[in-house]
């Protein structure tokens, strides 16, 4: 009897550590897909062609001085976007890319998107995850004008709230732009259809952002969008941490 006990006490832990196994893979497969899928977010063919394009056009002009600038932005630009997806990055770092993000779009497009920003100056040394809010400022300038071609105002609001007893940073990024599609909004503020890869192709940065928060965060997190009366809005919500991070100049 002691056998058999023994032997079911062995069966039942080799089956606990089967599963366990199960259940790290998995975690593995989702972390690896998530971070295939950043990077993928990345190769943006057409934004490199263009600027390729102002350069050979300013060498034509013999724009030496306007060159040497421009070159510097989109390298900054490039080093950050390969920046490791499930790091963390100072408030202030991404703040910095955002801006030179903008005069990229500036040079390209012969104007770009209105700016401004209210940062709590306390926040600027705070971790987050990286390209959380330039890729919505991003979404903002490419889709935010619809079809009117116009330019689109950006407010970008970072300052700190409390929780539970616990410190959490807000980020608001607004547009006065067109809005998110109904179903958009639907799909990503309800958290099942989100983690279930919501009509997967589609929306891959809104799609990886989300992810790259679950995975860093857990429930311990919020992000919700939302149209307003003058746009839209996104709202994310994470822990305040303010642990040291790596050089943001490692590559």
């Amino acid at each position: 009897a002691e056998l058999d006990h023994a032997v079911e006490a062995f069966e039942a832990l080799n089956e606990q550590i089967r599963a366990l196994k199960i259940d790290i893979y998995e975690e593995k497969l989702v972390l690896t897909r998530t971070e295939l899928e950043y990077y993928q977010l990345q190769l943006k063919p057409h934004f490199f062609v263009n600027c390729f394009s102002i350069i050979h056009g300013m060498a034509q002009t013999k724009e030496f001085a306007r060159i040497q600038d421009f070159c510097i932005k989109p390298s900054n630009y490039v080093r950050f976007l390969m920046t490791d997806s499930m790091g963390l990055i100072s408030l202030q770092s991404e703040l910095r890319e955002m801006n030179e993000y903008l005069q990229i779009q500036r040079i390209r497009r012969k104007s770009g998107a209105s700016l401004s920003d209210s940062v709590d100056p306390e926040l600027l040394d705070a971790e987050i995850p990286p390209l959380i809010i330039l890729t919505f400022v991003e979404n903002s300038i490419k889709h935010g004008a619809g079809s009117t071609g116009r330019e689109v105002t950006i407010d970008v609001t970072v300052r700190k709230v409390r929780e539970q007893e616990t410190d959490h940073m807000q980020i608001l990024i607004s547009d006065e732009g067109v809005g998110f599609p109904g179903e958009v909004i639907q799909a990503y503020n309800s958290r099942f259809q989100a983690t279930e890869d919501w009509r997967q192709g589609e929306h891959i940065g809104i799609r990886n952002i989300f992810k790259r928060l679950l995975l860093l965060y857990g429930d311990n997190f919020s992000l919700e969008l939302r149209n307003t009366d003058t746009g839209s809005q996104v709202e994310i919500r994470i822990p305040l941490s303010r642990e040291k991070t790596r050089d943001d100049g490692d590559f």
